[in-house]
C-alpha cells in the first residue's frame, strides 16, 4: 500500500471551508492507501474535533491579548505556517513517503521532493477567470507554476479542467478530474425559526453574487410579507447593513454562526437555498443542501449544471428576472420543492468521500508510472 504525505498548508489557514474538508476526508482511514499529514500546530476544527486529536491549537495567552489584539491573526498565521512548514521539510528530507501531494500553492518544497512523484488540486480558476488577483501577482504565478510542474493534476469538476486547459494549454491527459461529497449529517433540534425562510451559505463578496439575490429577495419580502432570509459566512459588515437599512429589509435578514450539525438544520428547515455565484471550483453546498432534503436554485454558470444536473432550478447568471421568477415559482408551488426534495436525493448518490478515495488511489498510482 503507497503512503501519501499531505502538506500542512490549507490546515495552517483554514479554520472551515471546503477545501480543508476536502483533505481532511482525503486522510480519514481508509483501505486505498495509508495518509501522513504532516502537521503540528493548526485552527482547524475539523481536526481539532477528532475524538484522537493529536494536533494542537495555538494560542496567544489571554494577557496580551487585548494589547495586541490588531495582530493576534497575523501572528497565529505566520506561527502556524513556519512551525508547520519545517515540519514537513523534515518529512520530504526523510523521503519516507511514495507520493506527495501539496493542499494549496506555496511551491516550497519543490527544492525538498527530490525525485518523488507530486500531484496537485487544482480547486478552480476563480482568480484567472474574473481576473480578480485577490491574492496578488505572486498567488497567481504560484499556482501556474505548479500546475506546469505537477506529475499529476486532480481537477474538482470537468468545468475546472476545461478552464485549466484553455488557459493554460496543459496536455489533457495530465488532468483527471475528480468530484467532492458531502460530509454533513442528519441532526435536528427541537428548535425552529418562527418563520419560513430563505437560505444562502458562505461568502457574500464579489463572484458569490449576494447581491443579486439581495435585490431578488427585496422584491420577494413585498409578495411574502412571513418569509425571511437566513445568511451563514461571516458577520454582516456595516456596508450591508446599511444596504438591508436602505432597503427596509433589516428586520427580516439573520445572521448565523454554524456549526456542521446546525448547518444540516438550516438546510433542512429552509424552504429553499439559493447559490447565485458566477463562478465555483465544485459546489459542496448543493450537496449538502440535497443530503438535507432542501430545494437548490443555482445560477446556470461554471460548473453547476455538470454537479447538480436536473436536480436544481437554474436561472440565467445575473439575470435578476430569472432568480425572481424561479423564487416566485418554488415558493408558491410545494410540488415543484418536493420534486426536487426528491431529485437532490437522488443526485447525492453519485458522490461519496470513499469513492473520492479510491479515485485518488488511481491518480497516485498513475503517478508512480
Amino acid at each position: 500500500m503507497n503512503t501519501i504525505l499531505y502538506d500542512h498548508q490549507i490546515f495552517s489557514l483554514q479554520k472551515f471551508g471546503g477545501i480543508s474538508r476536502y483533505f481532511y476526508e482525503l486522510n480519514q482511514s481508509n483501505s486505498y492507501y495509508e495518509n501522513n499529514l504532516s502537521l503540528i500546530y493548526t485552527p482547524n476544527q475539523y481536526l481539532l474535533n477528532e475524538s484522537n486529536n493529536k494536533y494542537k491549537k495555538f494560542e496567544i495567552p489571554e494577557v496580551f491579548k487585548n494589547s495586541i489584539q490588531k495582530i493576534v491573526s497575523k501572528t497565529k498565521r505566520r506561527f502556524y505556517k513556519i512551525n508547520n512548514q519545517y515540519h514537513t521539510i523534515k518529512s520530504l528530507k526523510n523521503q519516507n513517503f511514495n507520493i506527495f501531494h501539496p493542499t494549496y500553492y506555496n511551491p516550497y518544497f519543490l527544492k525538498y521532493i527530490c525525485k518523488k512523484p507530486w500531484v496537485l488540486t487544482v480547486y478552480d480558476m476563480i482568480d484567472e477567470k474574473l481576473n480578480l488577483n485577490l491574492n496578488g501577482n505572486s498567488f497567481i504565478n504560484n499556482k501556474k507554476k505548479l500546475i506546469h510542474l505537477a506529475h499529476k493534476i486532480i481537477a474538482i469538476s470537468q468545468n475546472t479542467k476545461n478552464d485549466i486547459i484553455d488557459l493554460y494549454g496543459i496536455d489533457d491527459k495530465k488532468i483527471e478530474v475528480i468530484h467532492l461529497a458531502n460530509s454533513l449529517q442528519p441532526y435536528v433540534k427541537n428548535t425552529k425559526p418562527n418563520f419560513p425562510y430563505i437560505l444562502f451559505v458562505g461568502n457574500r463578496n464579489l463572484y458569490k453574487n449576494f447581491d443579486i439575490l439581495l435585490k431578488a429577495i427585496h422584491i420577494i419580502f413585498k409578495k411574502y410579507p412571513e418569509l425571511h432570509l437566513i445568511c451563514t459566512g461571516p458577520a454582516f459588515n456595516d456596508i450591508e447593513k446599511k444596504k438591508f437599512l436602505s432597503l427596509n429589509i433589516s428586520e427580516r435578514i439573520h445572521h448565523q454562526f454554524t456549526n456542521d450539525d446546525n448547518l444540516w438544520q438550516l438546510y433542512h428547515q429552509a424552504e429553499i437555498f439559493v447559490f447565485p455565484s458566477q463562478y465555483e471550483g465544485f459546489g459542496i453546498p448543493i450537496l449538502e443542501a440535497f443530503s438535507a432534503g432542501c430545494p437548490v436554485v443555482l445560477s446556470n454558470a461554471s460548473c453547476f449544471p455538470e454537479i447538480a444536473k436536473d436536480a436544481a432550478a437554474f436561472f440565467e447568471n445575473d439575470c435578476l428576472d430569472g432568480l425572481v421568477h424561479i423564487l416566485q415559482t418554488l415558493i408558491s408551488n410545494s410540488d415543484m420543492r418536493e420534486h426536487l426534495k426528491v431529485t437532490g436525493l437522488e443526485r447525492l448518490k453519485n458522490f461519496s468521500w470513499d469513492k473520492t478515495r479510491q479515485q485518488h488511489a488511481e491518480i497516485y498510482l498513475k503517478a508512480l508510472i
